[in-house]
């Protein structure tokens, strides 16, 4: 019956909840004490979360950034003029919310386009 249920869930395309279902049927004692509620909300939780995932990749590889470059690799030791405080300001998408436009200044190999993709990685 279970394997019905899991090639049923694969055929509507609920992989995260595929997935979900069978680690709770790997660990069974993990599991067994909660109500069915409960455990529904875990599957459905983990199909939300892999739906998330999923769109953050799509939209991170259709926006084809220039450099892999993320947040925590920004090197705030060269004299750049960049401040740490103000880019922790800038990695909370804070203008993205206010529909704010956000323009990079600087001379030629001051590290614009590594910001501007960094600022891109960054989950609001």
């Amino acid at each position: 019956m279970i394997e019905s249920l899991l090639n049923q869930l694969r055929q509507l395309k609920l992989s995260g909840m595929v997935a979900e279902l069978q680690s709770q049927r790997e660990q069974p004692g993990t599991y067994e004490g909660l109500a069915f509620t409960e455990r529904l909300q875990l599957l459905i939780d983990h199909e939300d979360q892999e739906r998330q995932q999923r769109k953050q990749d799509r939209l991170l590889r259709l926006a084809q950034f220039k450099l892999n470059a993320y947040p925590k690799d920004i090197d705030y030791q060269n004299a750049r003029g960049l401040k740490q405080a103000q880019m922790a300001s800038l990695l909370q998408c804070d203008w993205i919310n206010k529909a704010q436009n956000l323009l990079l200044t600087g001379p030629c190999g001051s590290g614009k386009t590594y910001i501007a993709c960094a600022l891109g990685h960054q989950r609001p």
